[in-house]
């Protein structure tokens, strides 16, 4: 009966872990606008360092630059990343759960076809004499 799997705890288990994973989608998909739309031009920066100490330390400025605009961004992947990985897991463990009672309602639903199957034999038996 796909109606007792349909309000069985295992499915509203489902149902919720799909929905966080939605969610860390649309994050995911904020932070990747976020970054695309950053304006990250080191010209300016690198022509002042240049005025300033009359050479430029590109890898030291681009580092620094690069962690200013982008750090954050670093933190927020990290957390997602690991968020995502914790529902797949999650969904991973509910999904196993809910094999384990579709097949174990499935066979339910046999052994309940072949009662009434045992059933109607017996009625027909009985006719018979």
């Amino acid at each position: 009966r796909s109606s007792d799997l349909q309000g069985s705890e295992v499915v509203s288990v489902l149902k919720s872990l799909l929905a966080n994973l939605e969610e860390v989608k649309r994050e995911r998909e904020q932070v990747e606008n976020d970054i695309k739309s950053v304006n990250f031009d080191m010209t300016s920066t690198f022509l002042m360092a240049l005025a300033q100490d009359g050479a430029i330390n590109e890898e030291v400025i681009s580092a620094t630059e690069l962690d200013r605009i982008y750090g954050s961004y670093t933190q927020k992947v990290q957390d997602t990343l690991k968020k995502q990985e914790e529902l797949l897991n999650s969904i991973q463990v509910s999904h196993q759960e809910f094999s384990k009672m579709k097949q174990s309602n499935s066979e339910a639903n046999l052994r309940e076809e072949v009662l009434k199957n045992l059933a109607v034999a017996n009625d027909n038996f009985v006719e018979l004499l």
